[in-house]
């Protein structure tokens, strides 16, 4: 199966897995990775981010929830955004804090860009032209 470019799930640690205090089994795992897929949907009211995002371990596309903070940054097209402006479909690449505990895994957004293809034009001016009559 070839693996779509424009999805991916890319475990990239950029820190070290920190351990938890506790017993062995109740240990979580933590460590940044960069996610990168297409908005599946966006759950405002519960702050959540589903995305379609190649899972290079499982060999296929897969959904994940990504959870955001009031510490998580958008941008879009490099302009400071919010949760509210992201739309299903598009593409987002952004890095997460990924928690593993036993067999559960969970998804915190650092932070989340997106590139649109075609940028919203900008409002409406309305401009009239000054010439003169010969």
């Amino acid at each position: 199966m070839s693996r779509p470019r424009t999805l991916s799930l890319l475990v990239t640690v950029v820190t070290s897995s920190v351990v938890a205090a506790g017993c062995a089994e109740e240990r979580a795992k933590t460590k940044v990775v960069e996610v990168s897929g297409t908005v599946h949907s966006v759950d405002r009211s519960h702050r959540v981010l589903v995305v379609l995002a190649y899972y290079a371990r499982h060999e296929r596309d897969e959904l994940f929830a990504v959870h955001v903070t009031n510490e998580t940054e958008f941008l879009i097209d490099g302009v400071l955004s919010e949760l509210g402006d992201i739309e299903v479909g598009e593409r987002v690449r952004g890095s997460a804090k990924m928690e593993r505990r036993k067999d559960e895994q969970r998804f915190t957004a650092l932070q989340i860009r997106v590139e649109r293809a075609d940028p919203r034009p900008p409002a409406e001016v309305d401009v009239t032209s000054s010439g003169t009559s010969e």
